[in-house]
């Protein structure tokens, strides 16, 4: 047995490389590829529908984020989409998967209203506060008690989550048709809260500064949201506490080998957890129905367990997730009213394929991923080493001809040297009138230059100065060298 796994280890070492690939891929080109091959099917079934994929793909952006308050719409379900985002990926970091995010934001609702019922008399700036607060502290409370169950008494947490959701509902059931219920109404809703516990909406703040937004639920909570993707950002990857989720995420024997408690952990990431989708009852209660109904949470705690995958339980990630899933949500009510041929459950079917692309089916497309990007690569590496190649040989190239030149230079023949005539001397006249005449005149001259019997060459001559017209032109003699004649005188003559 253990020859057969030798004989396997170069080719799973081999897999295992070809599938390493860097992490800006797995954040952003994979989820993109599931998204793409989630719209290619959704395309083909709205082809056996008999409407055309283009034009329905086009009343979808352009109902998402075509005008004003399309993306004010699709900004507010982003924000809650955020929120429960935000609360799977934190479980997530601790290797949990909280499936109970309907029934913490159910019980997080149910705090807001508690607080917005029965301090509505209070100033904005004081019950805003005690409001959120409110909600945070009853979806931690809800959520805390899964992961008790999970940590300490082994439970496991996709069943207790679950299981707790219908919990929830049903007590908000009762609640609502027997403690909260209004009486001047017949459906199962509170009664509207008082004004100074709504959350003040975008478009009223950009109105008191001057600026002129078309009017929509999204509220001040979007702020919320992102200042929360900051908070847990900073606090997995930058506290005590987030390093002790990541460690009993990763292996639990590990972390008790440190010294870290699993149980207390477990029951911490749960409750922040909870807290956070808690926060999901302050963007729909406080922002926009300003009233506690049932069912209010829309679904959204099980759409933020497809946020967290595609974003890869990373803040930035699910900022962008929640935001695709906000724009499916306004813009498949445009693309509904626009084609009527394709109904209102089509946008289920497509948010379907995008969790089962995202989620199930995850990992798919990675081989393929993972082999062109290993072939560029590879490609890129065969050009670099042609390259190199080609400098290399360049270079050699160069040094055989500098070697060539240092060895020609050796192997030629010093130049001769040769030993300068000493210049004539004429001893009399009669000498010198015979060479003139045999040679003549200038080359005679040229001959006594050349022994050092005359100057190289006269001094130019200054240029003319400029005559009156008036003024006679005189001819110019031409000058005659001087020439140095030794004569010597015979004492016999």
């Amino acid at each position: 047995m253990s020859e057969a796994l030798q004989d396997l280890e170069p080719e799973i070492v081999e897999e295992d490389i070809a599938l390493d690939l860097p992490r800006w891929i797995d954040v952003l080109i994979m989820p993109t590829v599931n998204v793409a091959a989630a719209l290619a099917v959704s395309a083909v079934i709205i082809m056996m529908l008999g409407e055309n994929p283009v034009s329905a793909v086009r009343y979808l952006i352009s109902g998402a984020i075509g005008y004003q308050e399309a993306l004010g719409y699709t900004l507010f379900y982003t924000t809650s989409f955020i929120f429960t985002g935000l609360a799977v990926a934190v479980a997530f970091h601790c290797g949990l998967l909280n499936l109970g995010g309907e029934g913490q934001a159910y019980i997080g609702g149910l705090g807001v209203a508690v607080v917005c019922l029965n301090f509505g008399f209070l100033p904005p700036i004081f019950v805003l506060p005690v409001a959120i607060a409110g909600g945070v502290l009853f979806g931690a409370i809800w959520g805390l008690i899964p992961g008790y169950l999970q940590g300490a008494r082994g439970s496991h947490i996709v069943i207790t989550s679950i299981m707790f959701n219908f919990l929830a509902a049903a007590v908000m059931s009762y609640l609502l048709l027997n403690v909260f219920a209004d009486a001047e109404q017949s459906s199962a809703e509170t009664r509207e809260f008082a004004a100074t516990t709504w959350l003040p909406l975008i478009h009223d703040v950009a109105k008191h500064f001057g600026y002129s937004i078309a009017a929509s639920p999204l509220n001040v909570s979007a702020v919320l949201a992102l200042a929360c993707c900051f908070l847990v950002w900073f606090v997995i990857w930058q506290t005590a506490i987030g390093y002790e989720i990541r460690v009993v995420g990763k292996d639990h024997l590990a972390a008790v080998y440190a010294g870290i408690s699993p149980v207390r952990v477990i029951m911490v990431a749960m409750a922040i957890s909870g807290g956070l989708a808690g926060l999901l009852a302050v963007n729909e209660l406080m922002g926009s129905q300003h009233r506690l109904t049932l069912n209010f949470v829309g679904g959204y705690g099980l759409v933020g367990v497809a946020v967290a995958l595609m974003g890869r339980n990373h803040p930035l990630g699910i900022c962008l997730a929640a935001l695709l899933f906000g724009g499916l949500y306004q813009g498949g009510s445009e693309l509904s009213f626009e084609l009527p041929a394709i109904p209102r459950e089509m946008l289920v079917l497509i948010q379907g394929l995008v969790i089962l692309f995202s989620g199930a089916l995850s990992t798919i497309f990675r081989p393929h991923v993972a082999t062109a990007w290993h072939r560029r690569h590879e490609a890129r590496d065969a050009l670099r080493r042609q390259r190199e190649r080609l400098r290399a040989a360049h270079q050699r190239r160069r040094a055989a001809r500098a070697q060539q030149a240092q060895r020609t230079a050796k192997e030629r023949p010093a130049p001769a040297v040769t030993e300068e005539a000493e210049p004539e001397i004429y001893l009399d006249a009669y000498v010198a009138q015979e060479k003139a005449r045999m040679r003549g005149e200038a080359e005679f001259l040229e001959h006594l230059r050349k022994y050092g019997q005359l100057p190289e060459q006269p001094d130019p001559e200054p240029p003319p100065r400029r005559r009156r017209r008036w003024l006679p032109r005189l001819p110019r003699l031409p000058r005659l060298p001087k020439i140095r004649v030794r004569v010597e005188r015979d004492d016999d003559d």
